[in-house]
């Protein structure tokens, strides 16, 4: 679209906009992001998603960010720029559009749940955590989370790759490692490890002075629930200015889950616990590991999870992996 400054209105740039049109026909069809991007000469199906949820086509426009900080110059005559912050639920302004919009709200609500909908298919389905025995524990040298990336085509390898390569942080600089050559070695050094019980258990007497606080965790959890509950109200807010859509609805049915979720933690913290001590949680481990051969891949990862912290990758030179084991004195 393009703004008259003389007449201070909106139009749009019917090339641009026939295109955007038959886009939201082709998905509230059943056509693919990619299949639709494709026929109509999109740059990507991201692209495609990111034009099909703009505010534009229905009129009304969108401010996503607010300024913090802004004061007015008298030297420059204009508001000094201040600090750039997102909001948690955008502030719409209607326009001229909204009279004449490309598209209907109708049309437009279906589209964005159908968006919604095929995203989180995507993500489902390339999430994959059962393909990555280690998915969730492995830790990059600078402290930063591993993310497992499974890559379907032949012949090219899943890897495991620090956090700081993406959300726009800046990368440490470490190498991607293969997903295979990681799980092989934690497991076999896991079997090896278990089997001698007074290294087990000096293992575990040694890391009983860095397991987490009971209460510290409890009060960052508690923080985090406050966080959650404010952008539960002001989806209420949003539902009442804006009326209940389907991206209001999809976030509010992912918060709610998110705030159970975050009870459910503070809720097991609550409930009395029953601890063993380290010669008796050696013996566990030792026995469980000492029956593992022939575990499903479910299995091994639910034994992992049971007797592992944190695993931390130093180096990506094959057998040379460094990993460090963080034994729980808890362990069922």
């Amino acid at each position: 679209m393009t703004f008259d400054s003389e007449t201070k209105t909106f139009y749009y740039v019917k090339e641009v906009a026939d295109r955007v049109r038959a886009a939201y026909i082709m998905v509230d069809k059943g056509h693919s992001m990619a299949h639709t991007a494709r026929v109509l000469g999109f740059t990507s199906p991201t692209a495609l998603r990111f034009t099909l949820q703009s505010y534009w086509w229905i009129g009304i426009k969108a401010s996503t960010h607010r300024r913090l900080g802004q004061k007015w110059s008298p030297e420059l005559d204009k508001m000094t720029s201040g600090k750039r912050e997102l909001r948690e639920v955008p502030y719409l302004a209607r326009t001229n559009l909204a009279d004449k919009p490309l598209v209907s709200r109708e049309l437009w609500d279906r589209v964005q749940f159908k968006i919604a909908q095929q995203k989180k298919t995507f993500t489902h389905q390339t999430t994959r955590t059962s393909s990555f025995l280690c998915a969730g524990l492995v830790l990059c040298e600078c402290g930063r989370k591993l993310y497992h990336r499974l890559d379907t085509r032949q012949s090219k390898p899943s890897y495991y790759r620090c956090a700081s390569n993406f959300n726009g942080a800046t990368p440490c600089g470490r190498h991607q490692f293969r997903a295979e050559v990681v799980d092989r070695e934690v497991w076999v050094r896991l079997l090896a490890f278990t089997k001698n019980r007074r290294n087990l258990e000096a293992q575990i007497r040694a890391n009983c002075d860095i397991s987490i606080d009971a209460e510290a965790q409890k009060k960052r959890l508690e923080g985090e629930l406050a966080t959650l509950e404010k952008r539960q109200r002001n989806n209420a807010i949003a539902i009442e200015t804006e009326g209940y859509t389907p991206d209001i609805a999809e976030r509010r049915k992912v918060l709610s889950a998110e705030i159970d979720e975050i009870k459910a933690r503070m809720a097991q913290l609550d409930a009395p616990t029953q601890t063993v001590s380290p010669a008796t949680a050696a013996k566990r481990i030792h026995e469980r590991f000492a029956a593992s051969k022939g575990l499903r891949m479910d299995e091994r990862k639910s034994l992992l999870t049971e007797t592992v912290e944190s695993i931390l990758v130093q180096s990506d030179d094959g057998d040379e992996i460094a990993i460090q084991f963080k034994f729980r004195v808890g362990i069922k």
